[in-house]
């Protein structure tokens, strides 16, 4: 037993040097001499070796680690650092993931925000750029988790890429009548006067379209001509020109984001509606349903 205890020792000493080993690594071969205080968030895991250390000390988190932080510009840490110009999001994530290795039981797993941006502020670099990255890090990566106050690096897919795949998947249909339902809501007139309109009609077909009763607000999507060119054609004909109104905009791109957000909008209301209280997602779907809500009203206003 003796023998073992000692073995099991050496082993675990020979680990942490050779781990330790692959950091200094990883300093040492930096295109920039730019570390003061050598940390986890250093690790190249681009190279070959110290890859393989973080997947000989947990192999489920490689899905993680290719996906979410390192593959040479693809991953998604590399893309946002790509956007934002530096490695701030990297380096998030490699410390991230160094407190998501453990696999024993009941081991700390994960860092708040505060000790994040504690363990990585460094002469010349901003909390401000460590913020930014940890934001868009937990909006794009796939397998980044947060339980209570901290975020930890899983081997299942998190909440984000749930919504992501199911985005997708979702029939032209149901996405054109889900946005008809929502302009409804935010166009119809609150006024008890109905003055400017009485009638609202969401990408209608304007040949039902009958202006000879009430004043009909018609919302219709761009072409990239002002007025939309249907719009001109079925204005040019009509007895009443006074009984429409005609909501557009002449850029279709941002119409383009309405889609975006309300597929995600879409995705997230009907993961929520499959949730129960004390599910694990429970808490962070009411959240992101929260969220996605907020960001398809801007991106409507927007449009």
């Amino acid at each position: 037993m003796a023998l073992f205890k000692e073995n099991e020792g050496f082993r675990q000493t020979r680990g942490l040097m050779q781990f330790s080993a692959r950091l200094l690594r990883s300093v040492w071969n930096r295109d920039s001499n730019d570390v003061f205080l050598i940390g986890t968030q250093h690790l190249d895991l681009n190279d070959p070796e110290v890859r393989d250390e973080i997947q000989r000390v947990n192999p489920a988190l490689l899905p993680a680690v290719v996906n979410d932080i390192a593959d040479h510009g693809n991953a998604r840490a590399e893309e946002v650092d790509a956007d934002l110009g530096g490695d701030a999001s990297s380096q998030v994530a490699k410390l991230i993931l160094s407190a998501s290795l453990s696999r024993s039981v009941g081991a700390h797993t994960g860092l708040t925000q505060a000790e994040i941006i504690e363990y990585l502020v460094a002469p010349y670099r901003k909390a401000d750029e460590f913020l930014a990255g940890l934001d868009r890090l937990r909006d794009r990566a796939w397998y980044l988790h947060r339980e209570g106050e901290a975020f930890y690096f899983k081997e299942t897919e998190n909440l984000g890429r749930r919504i992501e795949r199911d985005a997708r998947q979702i029939p032209a249909p149901k996405l054109e009548q889900a946005l008809i339902n929502r302009l409804t809501g935010l166009f119809q007139t609150k006024s008890k006067s109905r003055a400017a309109y009485q009638e609202v009609q969401i990408m209608p077909r304007l040949d039902d379209v009958r202006l000879t009763g009430s004043r009909v607000l018609l919302v219709v999507q761009p072409d990239g001509r002002t007025p939309p060119e249907a719009i001109r054609n079925f204005f040019e004909f009509q007895q009443e020109k006074n009984n429409v109104l005609v909501l557009s905009r002449h850029d279709s791109h941002l119409a383009n984001e309405v889609e975006s957000r309300l597929r995600e909008l879409y995705a997230v209301e009907r993961i929520s509606d499959k949730l129960k209280p004390g599910d694990t997602l429970y808490e962070e779907a009411r959240d992101k349903l929260e969220e996605l809500s907020e960001r398809f009203t801007k991106a409507v206003s927007g449009a």
